[in-house]
Protein backbone atom coordinates (compact mmCIF):
# COMPACT_ATOMS: atom_id res chain seq x y z
CA UNK A 1 0.00 0.00 0.00
CA UNK A 2 1.14 3.31 -0.48
CA UNK A 3 0.81 6.40 1.48
CA UNK A 4 -0.70 9.31 0.96
CA UNK A 5 2.93 11.01 1.55
CA UNK A 6 4.63 8.99 -1.11
CA UNK A 7 2.08 10.82 -3.67
CA UNK A 8 2.78 14.11 -2.32
CA UNK A 9 6.93 13.94 -2.90
CA UNK A 10 6.25 11.77 -6.64
CA UNK A 11 4.33 15.73 -7.57
CA UNK A 12 6.92 17.43 -5.77
CA UNK A 13 9.97 15.36 -7.77
CA UNK A 14 7.71 15.76 -11.23
CA UNK A 15 7.35 19.51 -10.53
CA UNK A 16 11.07 20.26 -10.17
CA UNK A 17 11.82 17.97 -12.93
CA UNK A 18 9.62 19.92 -15.33
CA UNK A 19 11.02 22.89 -14.04
CA UNK A 20 14.17 22.14 -14.61
CA UNK A 21 13.28 20.89 -18.23
CA UNK A 22 12.25 24.13 -19.23
CA UNK A 23 15.20 25.58 -17.96
CA UNK A 24 17.00 23.86 -19.91
CA UNK A 25 15.41 24.18 -23.00
CA UNK A 26 15.44 27.92 -22.85
CA UNK A 27 18.99 28.15 -21.72
CA UNK A 28 19.58 25.38 -25.04
CA UNK A 29 17.40 27.63 -27.04
CA UNK A 30 19.07 31.01 -26.12
CA UNK A 31 22.66 29.67 -26.80
CA UNK A 32 21.57 28.55 -30.41
CA UNK A 33 20.08 31.54 -30.82
CA UNK A 34 23.21 33.39 -30.09
CA UNK A 35 25.10 30.84 -32.12
CA UNK A 36 23.42 31.78 -34.87
CA UNK A 37 23.85 35.85 -34.36
CA UNK A 38 27.36 35.24 -34.66
CA UNK A 39 27.48 33.56 -37.94
CA UNK A 40 27.84 29.77 -35.94
CA UNK A 41 25.63 26.63 -37.14
CA UNK A 42 24.66 24.37 -34.08
CA UNK A 43 24.06 21.60 -36.33
CA UNK A 44 27.25 19.80 -35.88
CA UNK A 45 26.22 16.20 -37.84
CA UNK A 46 25.42 18.22 -40.96
CA UNK A 47 28.92 19.51 -40.82
CA UNK A 48 30.39 16.35 -40.47
CA UNK A 49 28.27 14.80 -43.07
CA UNK A 50 29.69 17.34 -45.66
CA UNK A 51 33.02 16.77 -44.74
CA UNK A 52 32.24 13.30 -45.53
CA UNK A 53 30.91 13.89 -48.79
CA UNK A 54 33.56 16.22 -49.92
CA UNK A 55 35.93 13.30 -48.73
CA UNK A 56 37.82 15.18 -45.85
CA UNK A 57 38.49 13.08 -42.59
CA UNK A 58 36.07 13.81 -40.05
CA UNK A 59 37.38 13.57 -36.36
CA UNK A 60 34.68 12.68 -33.78
CA UNK A 61 36.01 14.00 -30.15
CA UNK A 62 33.57 12.52 -28.19
CA UNK A 63 35.05 9.40 -29.38
CA UNK A 64 38.73 10.57 -28.14
CA UNK A 65 40.59 10.89 -31.87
Amino acid sequence: MTRPEHGALFTFFAGMAGSEREYIRERSLGGQASARERGRTTDASRRRWRRRRAGRQVRMSFLGS
